[in-house]
């Protein structure tokens, strides 16, 4: 029933029109409250990533997917996704109890027990198996995936606690490698150059967020707790006056990571392992060539920004964006129609909805007519 007739209804009922527009503004209200603790729990805004990253592991060894199986691979997928974040969230609960970004979490403000959330995410080791099932995964599918969320609980109880940092963002990468290899595996036993092409790049592209994005993020706080991160590792340290002292092994470490983000799609279009036609060829390059560019000027403008926060924010937001969608335009030709809608919407549904595109886009913009001038 809209507001208006709500309102009607009252006043016959002798209730003030006041009342009843408190009363729904206070249910707003609560369903915003109740939206937002959701999304910062389950980390919607990132849900895109790893939604995709199945669905092209299985157009790897097949452009056509089904109803059914596009909608089970999500939603193993997302199994995944609440797995990882939420165990990492009980895990760094400690730590994120000191870090201010944090303070809006739902475990941070006790909003949700640790033993809830726990509970919540190990239930979705056996939901996702039981997905699988529905697929008629193969043993090949279930070692992939069972190797996922090991790894993957692996990062969480040692991620930033050991001697050798990137040793633990490499294993968080193959956990979502993983992720992206069981999705071949549910459609065929038989993997071929795209399969690692996609695997490899996804398993570097954690590497980057984790070891790069995620650690200049927390970097403060990770040295006041005496946490170990690749970036601290490889001399990023906060200045005197603000902003982040980036070294020139990270800077290195970087453009190592974003080089290869780059080379691999390219690898794959200039021995056309998807078959295009020259055109389809070309435009690809193209387009993953104007890509690649946009994402190493957006690591520029953040290296010339001195480490002050909001620039790194938002160029570090667009960055990540733009390297995954690389990936997506890379395989944009080879996708059936219904299979390409899915993806895009898949991916983009959550930034959007979380205003992170969009506020990346318009500040990102700012920032870059700055440089110009």
């Amino acid at each position: 029933m809209d507001p208006i007739r709500l309102k009607l209804r009252g006043q016959a009922l002798g209730i003030s029109g006041q009342a009843i527009e408190t009363n729904i503004t206070g249910w707003v209200a609560s369903v915003r409250r109740g939206l937002s603790i959701v999304e910062l729990l389950i980390r919607f805004k990132a849900l895109g990533f790893t939604l995709v990253m199945p669905l092209l592991g299985a157009t790897t060894v097949s452009p056509r997917l089904g109803g059914d199986k596009m909608l089970a691979l999500m939603s193993t997928a997302l199994c995944f996704h609440l797995f990882s974040y939420i165990f990492n969230d009980v895990i760094d609960l400690p730590v994120d109890r000191t870090e201010p970004l944090r303070a809006s979490y739902p475990l941070v403000r006790g909003l949700i027990q640790p033993w809830q959330a726990l509970s919540f995410a190990l239930a979705q080791v056996p939901l996702a198996g039981a997905f699988t099932a529905i697929t008629a995964g193969n043993y090949q599918s279930y070692a992939a995936l069972g190797a996922s969320f090991a790894l993957m609980a692996v990062y969480n109880l040692w991620g930033k606690r050991s001697i050798f940092p990137p040793l633990t963002d490499a294993i968080q990468g193959l956990a979502w490698g993983g992720l992206t290899l069981y999705g071949a595996a549910v459609i065929s036993n038989h993997y071929n150059y795209l399969t690692a092409i996609t695997v490899s790049f996804v398993a570097i592209f954690i590497i980057l967020i984790n070891g790069v994005h995620g650690s200049l993020r927390d970097l403060v706080n990770d040295l006041r707790c005496g946490l170990r991160t690749t970036a601290i590792m490889l001399g990023a340290r906060p200045r005197s006056g603000g902003g982040i002292y980036i070294s020139r092994a990270l800077a290195l470490y970087t453009l190592a990571l974003q080089s290869a983000l780059i080379a691999l799609p390219l690898l794959s279009l200039a021995y056309n392992w998807f078959g295009y036609q020259p055109e389809q060829q070309v435009l690809s390059t193209v387009f993953l060539v104007a890509v690649a560019l946009a994402s190493l000027g957006l690591l520029a403008i953040a290296a010339r920004s001195s480490g002050e926060a909001r620039t790194l924010f938002v160029c570090g937001s667009l960055h990540l964006v733009l390297s995954f969608a690389s990936l997506i335009v890379l395989f944009g030709f080879y996708l059936d129609l219904v299979l390409l809608v899915v993806v895009l919407t898949a991916f983009f549904t959550p930034l959007l909805a979380s205003n992170l595109l969009r506020l990346g886009l318009v500040r990102g913009w700012q920032k870059l007519t700055r440089s110009r001038l």
